[in-house]
């Protein structure tokens, strides 16, 4: 998941994965569940914000953050701004302002 970075994909969702891997989506959810101790929803997001932060620390980019959103999987920014505040406390905009600090 991590080295593939098929968590970037918007329509993957655990049919989706366990076709590419030849199994069931029960044992997806399973085997997420007791890697992360959280959901395939969850853990999902928790990799596409991660990989948002990435992005949002990076000094030299300018990305709006709606391409942020977008490019680290997020389907609209509403969603990803919502989850980012939800994990973090506070907007992308103000983790961009206080990487630059």
């Amino acid at each position: 998941m991590h080295e593939h970075k098929c968590y970037l994909d918007k329509t993957i969702n655990r049919k989706t994965l366990a076709a590419d891997f030849l199994t069931n989506e029960k044992y997806i959810a399973k085997a997420v569940h007791e890697g992360a101790g959280t959901t395939f929803h969850e853990y999902i997001n928790s990799l596409r914000l991660a990989y948002a932060c990435d992005l949002l620390s990076d000094l030299a980019g300018n990305d709006l953050i709606v391409k942020i959103a977008d490019e680290s999987g997020f389907s609209n920014r509403f969603s990803f701004y919502r989850h980012f505040v939800a994990k973090y406390g506070i907007s992308p905009t103000e983790f961009r302002e206080m990487k630059k600090k």
